[in-house]
């Protein structure tokens, strides 16, 4: 996920950032409205810096649990994982679906058809789609 300097970081600029907005909120409501004959009370002032606090709380939270993602580098470093399949997958078909750790992959079959909800082991790849197979039950 990162380092916890990085997390740190991210917060301050994030928190510094945020400020920022909020003065130039704030110095549009107190000088800019009122220049322009638009007059808003401070209760309006208030809702808007409150909704843009959570807003910016939730995208701060939503960009930290992306970052903390592992990224797939390449299709061979899928080989030996283990996925569902969402998109029925046959062999040669481009359409087939796979979802491997929250992200879906094409796919086809090295077997026959394999319907969704099914697991599968990644066992190859072919371009820029993954070869799967059923998953093996061990007995």
């Amino acid at each position: 996920m990162g380092s916890g300097k990085d997390f740190v970081a991210r917060l301050v600029l994030s928190i510094i950032s945020n400020s920022l907005i909020m003065i130039a909120i704030f110095a549009i409501w107190r000088w800019g409205l009122p220049e322009m004959g638009i007059n808003m009370h401070i209760y309006g002032l208030l809702t808007i810096l409150v909704l843009f606090a959570i807003f910016s709380t939730l995208i701060f939270m939503v960009g930290t649990r992306a970052l903390g993602r592992i990224g797939q580098v390449e299709l061979s470093t899928m080989i030996g994982t283990t996925g569902k399949v969402a998109k029925i997958i046959s062999p040669k078909n481009a359409e087939g679906l796979v979802n491997i750790k929250g992200e879906l992959w094409t796919a086809e079959s090295v077997e026959g058809n394999i319907s969704p909800g099914e697991k599968v082991d990644v066992v190859g790849e072919d371009g820029m789609k993954l070869v799967v197979s059923r998953k093996q039950v061990n007995k």
